[in-house]
């Protein structure tokens, strides 16, 4: 259902990006308009919210508590007077806190409590309509690496705290983290500083096209016919501020 869910929107997307892209072709073939490029520095507060199924908590517990950034830096360009094609290099935090259990023994466990943080790093594509005083999107973010810190716990109910760990850049709960692509959502508002420079408020929300990590645990519900793997996802809710300075060419 997940997987179809995120079909669907992701076609939609392409639709949307296409269209948008054909309406601004048309409307620049129809009259003269000035080859307008800006340059955008972004950076927004980053709110991670986990979602996995059930089944899996019995493995894998997770959540997203704590904060983060996205901050950037890309170009944009105008393709009619209030429709812009944006691309920019970035980098995001995603919360990643787990419980997981570690069996010694049938009598004999250990808990394992780490509290980590992503950093991805990647691209952004967006399409733009912007009005007087607001403006609303929708685009893509995609990751080509990552790096990873976390502060583990590890105790044994019989014996109390075992191990403390800070700084570790490997997880418990996964040996490798997925590459993240998400779907973006963006609104905000739009305030014209000077003729070039324009301060933007944003709000933007990720969902994910793929997951967190592959957890290799399939669902066993009788009445599904194809084993699913259950998977955690991240989705990220953002709000700040963007900084444009923007030039013209001649057509």
């Amino acid at each position: 259902m997940h997987a179809m869910f995120r079909g669907k929107f992701f076609f939609v997307l392409v639709s949307f990006l296409f269209l948008t892209c054909f309406s601004a072709h048309a409307q620049n073939g129809a009259e003269t308009f000035p080859r307008t490029w800006r340059a955008e520095l972004p950076i927004t507060y980053v709110k991670t919210s986990l979602s996995s199924p059930a089944g899996l908590h019995h493995y894998i517990s997770s959540h997203g508590e704590g904060h983060g950034l996205k901050w950037g830096l890309g170009m944009a360009r105008y393709l009619s007077p209030e429709v812009i094609l944006r691309c920019s290099f970035q980098r995001w935090h995603t919360r990643f806190n787990a419980f997981t259990l570690d069996t010694i023994s049938p009598t004999s466990f250990l808990e394992n409590q780490e509290y980590g943080l992503l950093t991805f790093t990647g691209l952004a594509l967006r399409i733009q309509v912007e009005r007087s005083y607001y403006h609303f999107g929708i685009g893509l973010d995609a990751s080509f690496g990552y790096a990873y810190k976390a502060d583990l716990v590890i105790t044994n109910p019989a014996n109390g705290e075992i191990k403390r760990a800070f700084g570790s850049n490997s997880s418990v709960a996964t040996d490798e983290f997925s590459q993240q692509i998400n779907i973006v959502f963006s609104t905000g508002f739009r305030f014209q500083l000077s003729e070039q420079v324009q301060l933007m408020p944003l709000f933007e929300f990720s969902s994910p096209l793929t997951p967190l990590f592959h957890s290799n645990i399939y669902s066993s519900e009788p009445i599904v016919q194809e084993r699913r793997e259950m998977n955690v996802h991240a989705f990220l809710l953002q709000f700040g501020a963007m900084i444009t300075y923007q030039w013209e060419s001649a057509p």
